[in-house]
């Protein structure tokens, strides 16, 4: 099981059904080989380097093993002029992959959440309730999620919270490359950009299902993205991973299947 990192507005998506696609930059992003490269043809599973090479009529080599990840270069006319490292191009997510979601986080005594909405935080008592002993509280305490709470406490950062704090589990049903102006108003729908969040998609006009992509979209990615010089103008790479949220025990489940 793997982690990711998410943001407060991803992790409140992916719990309200708002959010089914997460976007990440691809490290290093992909370079300009002989010169000039006008796109990137991006394969997986179960391409070999014969079906590649079928496919887009270039002769692939021995470095591209079936179900790999093969990137193709091409130069404006069409033709193929470069083949990428597998490795250094691989996706840091691949579908079948089972991802525990890393969030903003602070933990407490449980008895200091005699009151709170269970929906906050995550007891690791069975029952959800403090217990006491002659020597004050027993136990190890609750877990309390920013994306959830109300309350202001002293949030730790995501990348600190261990794996026990974990309650959002995802599996990662798609991988794909693709620049980031590439995405479509529905793409931006799903990734929780909408307009009248409480109308279904169909029932959205043209203009507004656009709207989703080209206002709330662009600025979201600028927001995250523009002061490290890959803002919406900067177009880059980006993987695109279509996730579906499962269950802890089905996680745990899976984990132990592939051991």
């Amino acid at each position: 099981m793997k982690p990711i990192i998410l943001t407060t507005r991803e992790i409140r998506g992916l719990l309200d059904g708002t959010i089914d696609t997460i976007r990440r930059e691809i490290k290093p992003q992909p370079k300009l080989f002989y010169g000039g490269v006008a796109k990137i043809i991006y394969g997986r599973h179960p391409f070999g380097s014969d079906q590649i090479s079928e496919a887009v009529g270039y002769e692939v080599g021995s470095g591209i093993k079936a179900g790999a990840m093969a990137w193709l270069f091409e130069d404006w006319c069409g033709n193929v002029v470069g083949v990428a490292d597998e490795n250094w191009l691989k996706p840091p997510f691949q579908p079948g992959d089972v991802l525990y979601a890393k969030e903003t986080w602070a933990k407490y005594n449980c008895a200091s959440f005699d009151s709170v909405d269970i929906d906050c935080h995550k007891c690791l008592h069975s029952d959800k309730k403090p217990d006491y002993d002659e020597g004050g509280i027993m136990g190890e305490g609750c877990y309390l999620y920013k994306a959830s709470c109300k309350e202001a406490h002293e949030w730790k950062p995501s990348i600190f919270m261990p794996r026990e704090a974990a309650r959002l589990f995802l599996s990662v049903e798609d991988a794909r490359a693709e620049r980031v102006q590439e995405i479509t108003p529905r793409g931006a729908w799903d990734e929780g950009c909408r307009i009248g969040r409480s109308f279904p998609w169909e029932d959205h006009i043209p203009d507004l299902q656009n709207m989703c992509r080209d206002i709330v979209y662009k600025s979201l990615w600028d927001d995250l993205h523009a002061k490290r010089g890959i803002g919406w103008d900067a177009n880059p790479w980006t993987w695109v991973f279509k996730v579906k949220t499962i269950s802890a025990d089905e996680a745990r489940e899976r984990e132990n299947q592939h051991g």
